[in-house]
């Protein structure tokens, strides 16, 4: 989790999309919407999403000998995308407490569940097109591993009353993502569509080669 985060800030810090302050404040806000904030969101998000995946790339790519025969396939891959996925999904479910129901355009960040979703495809894509082993990444196999994980540390954490008090927090999560998977998609190419567009992203000046 600490390394997406990581990875979002030094995206807003290299961003110089309309030459304001790169300072954000990561608080969701109803009141600070605009497409400019939307896209400075999309975009360091989106190079968090690259180096994470360019992270779990060098390490599958690192391995030799045994541990390669044994780990180097697409399962592994899977699960540690997976794994990865989860790690971004949590921050959202926690984010989403101070949301109001499924949004567009709206407050100052992209509603959790499309940030959540983009992240994912981002990932999944780029070690889809570039792992030396030529695996077939199966994205929906990715997502819904990452869903479980998620259920599962949400569900431990409920447990022992840490952070989250209720699974209702996960349930509402899964529920926007499988009600709202259309405009969900239809909004990330809204986004992707716009930083096309763009000039002064973090993904242009620094986002890794994968």
């Amino acid at each position: 989790m600490s390394d997406v985060h990581f990875f979002h800030e030094i995206g807003h810090i290299v961003q110089n999309i309309d030459g304001s302050s790169n300072f954000q404040n990561e608080m969701a806000n109803q009141s600070h919407y605009s497409d400019i904030q939307h896209l400075k969101e999309y975009d360091a998000d989106q190079f968090a999403a690259i180096h994470m995946a360019s992270s779990v790339g060098h390490w599958m790519e690192k391995l030799d000998g045994e541990f390669k025969d044994k780990y180097y396939n697409k399962e592994i891959y899977e699960m540690l995308l997976s794994i990865a996925c989860a790690g971004c999904f949590i921050p959202f479910l926690i984010f989403q407490k101070y949301t109001s129901d499924f949004y567009t355009r709206d407050w100052s960040h992209p509603h959790p569940s499309i940030r959540a979703g983009y992240i994912l495809n981002t990932m999944v894509d780029a070690l889809k097109k570039n792992n030396k082993g030529g695996f077939e990444i199966d994205q929906k196999v990715v997502l819904n591993d990452a869903f479980e994980i998620t259920r599962r540390i949400v569900n431990d954490a409920v447990s022992r009353s840490v952070i989250f008090k209720s699974e209702d927090d996960y349930n509402k999560f899964y529920e926007i993502w499988v009600t709202y998977v259309k405009e969900i998609k239809e909004y990330f190419e809204y986004l992707n569509d716009m930083a096309q567009k763009a000039k002064g992203l973090a993904c242009e000046y620094l986002a890794p080669k994968i």
